[in-house]
C-alpha cells in the first residue's frame, strides 16, 4: 500500500509536469506564429507602400464610407479621412479601419491629361463596430489592363463585388490607434473608438493593432487564446 501510494504521488507529479510543459510549448508556438504573421504583414505593407504613389484613408470598409455618398469636410467632396492642412493651428489626425494604396500608370501616356490608376491595394478591418474585433483583410483591384481616370471611390464601389480579390490576413484583430478627428470633426474626451490605421501626416500612415491566435471568444480569459500587438509606419513614394 505504501509503495502504491508513493508511486501514485510520483505519477501525479510526472503527469502534472508533462501537462505544464505541453501548455508552455503550445503557448510558445502560438506566440511565434503570431510574431511571424505580424512580420509578414509589416514587410508586405512596407514594400507595397514604397511602391505605391499615394494612400487614402477611409473610416471603414462599409460601402457608405467609401462610395462617395458621405463627404467629409476638407476632403474635396469625398469620403476620405484627411488632415486639414489649411488650418496649421489645428493639426488633428484622423484614423480609420480601411487604408488604400494607389498605383498610377507610369509613365503617363502623352495623350492623357492626368495619371490613370492602374491598381488599388487596400487593407481593412472587417467589423461592423468601430473599435470592434474582426478579420483583417486585403483587397486588390487590378486595372493594369485598362487604367482608369475615375475616382478612387468610384473604382472601389464598381469593382468591390465583381473583380476585387480578397485575402484574409488575421482571423481576429482589432485596431489600437485613437483618432483625433473623425469625418472632419475633432474627437472630444476620447469619445471615438480605436482604429487600425492612423494618418500621422499627409504622407505617412501608422498601422497599430492587436491580433489574436484563436477565433474563440476573445472577450474571455480562454487560456487557448493568445494575443500580440504591433505598431509600425509606412510611407508611399513620391
Amino acid at each position: 500500500m505504501v509503495s502504491m501510494t508513493i508511486m501514485s504521488v510520483l505519477m501525479s507529479g510526472v503527469i502534472s509536469f508533462y501537462l505544464q510543459n505541453v501548455k508552455s510549448m503550445y503557448a510558445s508556438e502560438q506566440r511565434i506564429r503570431l510574431a511571424g504573421q505580424i512580420k509578414r504583414l509589416s514587410n508586405e505593407l512596407v514594400v507595397q507602400a514604397s511602391r505605391s504613389n499615394q494612400f487614402v484613408l477611409f473610416k471603414s470598409a462599409r460601402a457608405t464610407d467609401f462610395d462617395g455618398s458621405n463627404a467629409a469636410p476638407n476632403s474635396n467632396n469625398s469620403d476620405r479621412q484627411v488632415i486639414n492642412v489649411s488650418d496649421p493651428t489645428s493639426p488633428l489626425h484622423p484614423a480609420g479601419d480601411f487604408v488604400v494604396f494607389v498605383y498610377y500608370e507610369i509613365p503617363k501616356p502623352v495623350n492623357q491629361a492626368f495619371h490613370r490608376i492602374s491598381k488599388l491595394e487596400g487593407y481593412f478591418l472587417s467589423t461592423t463596430n468601430a473599435g470592434g474585433i474582426g478579420q483583417l483583410k486585403k483587397v486588390v483591384i487590378d486595372l493594369s489592363a485598362a487604367p482608369s481616370t475615375n475616382s478612387i471611390e468610384s473604382i472601389l464601389t464598381s469593382n468591390w463585388s465583381t473583380t476585387a480579390v480578397f485575402t484574409t490576413y488575421f482571423p481576429q484583430a482589432r485596431g489600437l490607434a485613437t483618432p483625433e478627428v473623425v469625418d472632419g470633426s475633432p474627437v472630444v474626451d476620447g469619445g471615438a473608438s480605436s482604429r487600425m490605421f492612423y494618418m500621422s501626416d499627409a504622407r505617412n500612415v501608422i498601422i497599430s493593432g492587436q491580433v489574436y491566435s484563436s477565433v474563440k471568444d476573445t472577450t474571455t480569459s480562454d487560456s487557448r487564446t493568445y494575443t500580440d500587438t504591433f505598431s509600425f509606419n509606412v510611407t508611399p513614394r513620391t
